[in-house]
Order: structure tokens, then C-alpha cells, then sequence
């Protein structure tokens, strides 16, 4: 997931979410090829702020 500076604040809103969830609860995510919607937890994720953009790159684990 990348952000735009418009959009950093989605980025510290998706980055609470994950929090939140802690890598143990799950919840749906949407795939982007196909669109599918599959029930995950995220239990690995980090975060990069620039000046530019802010930058999160996660790792889902489907569940079932």
C-alpha cells in the first residue's frame, strides 16, 4: 500500500487498524487481481514516512 501526501492520513488510519488487530484477529481484504474477498490476519507489517509519501508493506495470511 502506498499513499499520497494527500492521503497520509489513511495511511495512520490503516496502520491503527493493523494494530488494533494485533497480527491475530482477522478480517476481510479485498484481493485486487480478482477481486475476491478472504478473511486474513496481517501478523507482519512495517511502515516507511518520507516527505512524499508514507509506504506500509504487509504481509496476509488467508484463514479459515
Amino acid at each position: 500500500m502506498e499513499c499520497s501526501p494527500d492521503s497520509n492520513r489513511n495511511a495512520v488510519e490503516f496502520d491503527r487498524f493493523l494494530t488494533s488487530h494485533g497480527g491475530v484477529t482477522a478480517f476481510f481484504f479485498r484481493e485486487y487481481e480478482n477481486g475476491d474477498l478472504i478473511k486474513v490476519v496481517c501478523p507482519k507489517w512495517s511502515k516507511t514516512v518520507t516527505k512524499r509519501h508514507t509506504e506500509i508493506s504487509c504481509t496476509f495470511e488467508e484463514v479459515v
